[in-house]
């Protein structure tokens, strides 16, 4: 096994984790964007260094970075979730983005992933278990989004399993469901409580008929011969009572900064003493950026970053004149651009703004024939004056927000803290989901403006936020006050995360014994 330090954010000093076993097996379900999935793998590649087994069962880009880590990969649900560019079911990838920025958009989200909890549960039995050998033994399961469902089966066949979350999912008064689309404001008590229940209450009656069919035909869970519909009050109400008693009693991991949102006082007793919040997992990857792209940062100030990440195809352009919202945001990006050096020009200031546009989805969709014609004669413009450097593909941000003055993103959870933690403002448009949540809390924390939804997104309003951030110091020094505090949270994060885990193992086995 390597001992190479770049598997670890942190210099791990802590008691063993084997308790009875020299070696233990984790299995982590992760599936998302990178803010989703890298938290997983920089848990499990710490549990790897320190000796145990861990499979993680993911997508198939993310199979090297596994390999290099000596993580165990297991693909089950490449099909479903990248049968469409933007990583959703060709079926609801419209629907999700003519409805964003509504409820009916956030039901469509989590309608796609219906059939993705239907294949997490036929494929449950070949990745956790039980198996009969002993050294298949799994110890312990991470559950993250759609695999939450999985609870069931595997608290029937006594599987230890926990929560890794991206973001917070304890009911309070102090913020609502950010999955629901509100926005952060902590005056709205009323409001942000029945959030919680709307959240809770949305996501039974979705998921509800996969799940009663797996408890039913599979668990033997329940036994009954009426149909769906006429079941449909009491199935929810049996899994929302199910969810909040698991989250009183497992294993759960927040991987959320409390420089951004601290725990809410009111949750008291309603959390498990096995929960934790901590601050960003950050993987120092190995990670060798171009020559073009190191010297173009070196030949000038620091640029703006603009990237959706995976949602950059996402959504529809606002008017016929373009062909897509891609294409769309692409000139406006570079008009902005233009538009602030002009207005620096007549000031008299010789610094001229600079930008990074980062496809890491896929390649941009500004091709040289067609309709995009005039998107892609911008962009090879401003790439020839040097204004613009294109990354087509994903980059590491831990490696370059720190070299960034300003990032302009979709307020995705990962996103959102990897630039907190660099230190600089943000400009967001929230595109789907928890994304709203994430830029007004942004905002109330001082280190962006005022965000705008896509469905709202003009050149003007882009052109107004950016320079809102460029001319006020308020927004920079903000930013790096909240990047201060997370780094020494940062220092501790997995040291803290593993000794819970310890913790939780060793009572986990002294409950099976009994």
């Amino acid at each position: 096994m390597s001992n190479d330090p770049r598997c670890l954010s942190q210099n791990l000093e802590m008691g063993d984790i084997n308790h009875n076993r020299q070696s233990r097996c984790f299995v982590f379900y992760a599936f998302g964007s990178r803010g989703d999935v890298m938290p997983c793998i920089v848990l499990g590649s710490n549990l790897r260094r320190l000796g145990h087994r861990v499979r993680v069962a993911t997508v198939n880009r993310w199979k090297p970075l596994l390999k290099r880590l000596q993580l165990e990969h297991v693909n089950c649900i490449d099909d479903l979730l990248l049968d469409t560019d933007e990583g959703y079911p060709a079926s609801s990838a419209k629907l999700i983005a003519d409805n964003a920025g509504t409820l009916a958009g956030v039901q469509h989200v989590m309608d796609a992933f219906k059939p993705l909890v239907s294949l997490l549960i036929r494929t449950v039995k070949d990745i956790c278990g039980p198996f009969n050998e002993p050294a298949n033994t799994v110890d312990l399961v991470f559950l993250s989004n759609a695999a939450l469902a999985l609870s069931d089966y595997l608290e029937l066949n006594a599987i230890p399993y926990g929560y890794i979350l991206q973001q917070p999912s304890h009911r309070t008064c102090e913020y609502g469901a950010p999955l629901t689309g509100i926005g952060f404001d902590p005056d709205a008590k009323t409001l942000n409580k029945l959030s919680w229940y709307a959240q809770e209450f949305m996501t039974a009656n979705l998921f509800r008929e996969p799940l009663e069919t797996h408890r039913r035909d599979i668990l033997g869970l329940r036994s009954n011969f009426l149909p769906f519909q006429l079941t449909a009050p009491a199935d929810i109400l049996r899994g929302i009572m199910d969810h909040r008693r698991q989250f009183r009693q497992v294993l759960t991991i927040t991987n959320f900064s409390e420089a951004l949102l601290p725990v809410p006082m009111d949750i008291g007793t309603k959390r498990s003493k096995y929960f934790l919040q901590t601050g960003p997992f950050v993987l120092n990857e190995e990670w060798e950026p171009p020559t073009s792209l190191t010297d173009w940062l070196e030949n000038g100030p620091k640029p703006i970053y603009f990237g959706y990440g995976s949602l950059q195809s996402l959504g529809k352009p606002s008017s016929a004149d373009h062909s897509s919202k891609e294409e769309e945001h692409i000139i406006a990006w570079i008009n902005v651009i233009n538009r602030i050096n002009a207005s620096r020009s007549t000031r008299g200031s010789s610094t001229a703004a600079r930008a990074i546009f980062n496809f890491s989805w896929k390649q941009h969709g500004c091709s040289s024939a067609g309709p995009r014609a005039k998107g892609f004669e911008l962009l090879e413009k401003a790439v020839i004056a040097k204004t613009v450097y294109v990354i087509d593909g994903p980059v590491p941000h831990t490696w370059l927000f720190p070299r960034c003055s300003i990032t302009v993103h979709h307020g995705g959870a990962g996103t959102t803290q990897t630039a907190c933690l660099a230190g600089i403002p943000s400009v967001v448009i929230p595109h789907i989901s928890d994304q709203w949540f994430m830029a007004t809390l942004l905002n109330f924390k001082g280190v962006a403006p005022p965000p705008f939804p896509l469905e709202n997104f003009d050149e003007d309003s882009l052109f107004s936020a950016i320079s809102t951030v460029l001319e006020d110091s308020r927004f920079t020094k903000s930013a790096e006050r909240i990047a201060r505090l997370m780094k020494v949270e940062e220092e501790s994060s997995v040291k803290r995360a593993i000794d819970i885990i310890s913790m939780y193992l060793g009572e986990s086995e002294h409950r099976a014994w009994q």
